[in-house]
């Protein structure tokens, strides 16, 4: 039995030979995964929304200040709408 050093080159010849057997054992899994995916994936279970009000702020924590402080803090007045361009 011959044995021999198999270095880069000889694999990338087998690449290079079985390439076309690669390229559609690549396109079968990917195939099957969209189908998969597509026709057999459930109903979302959750939906979420969110909703940010941009009037308000935080104030930002600074040394030596108490956690109190730190705490949000309610809009006392919101901010004037901007003017609207009108073009």
């Amino acid at each position: 039995m011959a044995q021999y050093e198999l270095n880069l080159r000889d694999y990338w010849l087998v690449l290079r030979k079985r390439k076309w057997i690669i390229v559609f054992t690549v396109l079968l899994v990917a195939g099957f995964t969209l189908i998969t995916t597509e026709f057999f994936s459930g109903k979302p279970l959750y939906e979420a929304s969110a909703r940010v009000n941009q009037s308000c702020y935080v104030r930002r924590r600074s040394w030596g200040s108490s956690p109190r402080r730190s705490r949000a803090t309610r809009c006392a007045r919101p901010r004037p709408p901007l003017p609207s361009s009108t073009s």
